[in-house]
């Protein structure tokens, strides 16, 4: 987002933050995403849809139906499982918000609410579930 504020998506940003403020507040060191930068979603050999990561600077992933902005219906998952947050320097992160089964990312599990930085290539599992997210720009 331009720093002028003046962009389409401010209301919209304005309009996410609020609703999920509860759940999730946002780091003072948040930034614009980089274009293109998304989760590619795996399960077996199958790719299925990807997560676009470029439009806002941050997403929830969980499985809240109306509260996150990625909904993973898997019984391990928390309603609110994790967040991914665009720095301003242009990296991405992830950080995990207490969920009771964990976030992973190249096999090792992160701690609770600590910003993991990703690169990209790296491949997350939330959970129990068998997906894999694989952050691609």
């Amino acid at each position: 987002m331009p720093r002028d504020g003046k962009s389409s998506k401010g209301s919209e940003l304005d309009k996410k933050i609020k609703v999920q403020q509860e759940y999730f507040k946002c780091p003072s060191w948040v930034g614009s995403p980089k274009k293109g930068v998304r989760l590619e979603v795996r399960k077996g050999n199958e790719v299925k849809d990807p997560f676009k990561l470029d439009k806002f600077p941050y997403y929830l992933i969980g499985r809240h139906e109306f509260l996150c902005d990625f909904f993973v219906q898997h019984k391990t998952l928390s309603r609110v499982h994790c967040a991914i947050v665009h720095h301003r320097s242009g990296s991405t992160f992830i950080i995990d918000l207490g969920s009771a089964f964990g976030t992973m990312v190249n096999g090792k599990k992160l701690a609770e609410y600590k910003p993991t930085k990703l690169a990209v290539g790296d491949e997350i599992r939330l959970g129990q579930s068998t997906r894999k997210y694989i952050l691609k720009e």
